[in-house]
């Protein structure tokens, strides 16, 4: 799914038309063969100097995460003096490192930044609000629901209120995976936007050897040993001598790229946001359910205490694995809480007693080593061990 409303209002045929050229995809062959003729030290600033000079104020954005080559962008715009130009947007998912919070701060300090615009998943203000409406673990549950609410929404939000044609992006083709054919010019092709990848050609050691040479302040976990750094509930310390730059972001789930780069049909977008939909309302009535289960005496299981509560439970243990968003397992909760309550009251009564449990099993799976003795075929499933 490409860009839909005709050619004419794409943005690139917009930004195409401003400067006087009637084709826009014209327009992106002719700046890359410009640019991409120069030495690979020289495209940053010659690139980001015709886009302050070429591209409207208020029609052109750095998008950044403050990852190492995004801070050389600031930091060249900076010398240049042409940061009042551009715009300048960041995406908080909520989920960051405590150290890229820090880093933030230290940036807007260390480069004025006081026109930042911070976008944020829609509708919540802290990681806190965000679990409230979709779980502690949508990361593992749905990554891509995840990685679409926390940053592809905010993204396009950002591009679309700041009514931005161009955005400049911090990345490379040195970083591996989808980005090895990545060009200093391009067009998305989902929205028309154009994309300004200045770095496109630089290697990690260009990046680098620049922060140290002019001093860019930097995520004090790269000397952690973090080569990329993301959602601290999806990215983990890298081997220094990974071929792949990104291979410690979202682990365990065979991808490099969150979706913020990648293309996205209207279909696909009016999809997730009805799947949001059904999360949202699923996690609004499990907060109800949570507490009337625990005044019965109904204990909570996850992934991580499964091993505790259930396998090394000293009595019976009666497990209920269900999906907040499941209609059958709202249903069912209320004889589920009735059979809890009966169960509680008559635990004298029976040999070991008994601990009645449930388990969200749309964001917490039955450990490995368990799952052929706990087979969870549908939701709600009840065991009795």
């Amino acid at each position: 799914g490409g860009w839909v409303g005709g050619d004419h209002n794409r943005p690139v045929s917009k930004l195409a038309k401003l400067l006087g050229n009637p084709d826009g995809d014209a327009l992106v062959e002719e700046l890359n063969k410009k640019f991409s003729s120069l030495p690979a030290e020289e495209q940053p600033a010659a690139l980001l100097k015709w886009a302050a000079e070429e591209i409207p104020e208020g029609r052109w954005c750095q998008v950044t995460s403050f990852g190492p080559s995004g801070l050389v962008a600031l930091d060249t715009m900076s010398k240049m003096g042409v940061l009042d130009k551009t715009q300048i947007a960041t995406v908080d998912t909520l989920h960051l490192f405590p150290e890229t919070y820090e880093l933030v701060r230290t940036v807007k300090k260390h480069f004025g930044l006081d026109k930042l615009q911070v976008y944020r998943p829609e509708g919540a203000q802290s990681r806190e609000e965000f679990e409230l409406s979709f779980g502690a673990h949508l990361w593992r549950a749905d990554p891509h629901l995840f990685d679409f609410l926390t940053k592809v929404e905010p993204m396009k939000r950002a591009l679309d209120e700041m009514s931005t044609l161009v955005w400049v992006t911090g990345r490379r083709r040195s970083q591996g995976g989808d980005r090895t054919a990545l060009r200093l010019v391009e067009v998305d092709q989902s929205d028309g936007r154009v994309k300004l990848n200045p770095l496109a050609n630089w290697g990690k050691d260009e990046v680098w050897g620049y922060i140290k040479k002019h001093k860019v302040p930097y995520n004090s976990l790269h000397d952690q040993g973090y080569g990329s750094i993301g959602d601290v509930v999806t990215t983990e310390r890298t081997d220094p001598n990974a071929k792949n730059e990104r291979e410690g972001r979202f682990k365990g789930q065979n991808r490099t790229e969150c979706g913020m780069h990648v293309a996205v049909s209207g279909d696909s977008v009016q999809q997730m946001h009805k799947r949001a939909g059904i999360v949202r309302q699923g996690y609004e009535w499990e907060a109800r359910e949570r507490e009337l289960s625990a005044a019965v005496g109904i204990q909570q299981v996850t992934t991580e205490d499964f091993e505790d509560k259930v396998i090394n439970s000293k009595g019976n243990v009666l497990l209920e694995v269900f999906a907040p968003w499941c209609g059958h397992c709202q249903q069912y909760a209320p004889t589920y809480r009735e059979v809890g309550a009966a169960l509680r009251d008559a635990a004298g009564d029976l040999p070991g007693g008994i601990l009645v449990t449930r388990m969200d099993g749309y964001q917490n799976k039955v450990p490995p080593q368990h799952a052929a003795a706990y087979p969870v075929k549908g939701f709600p499933t009840i065991f009795l061990a």
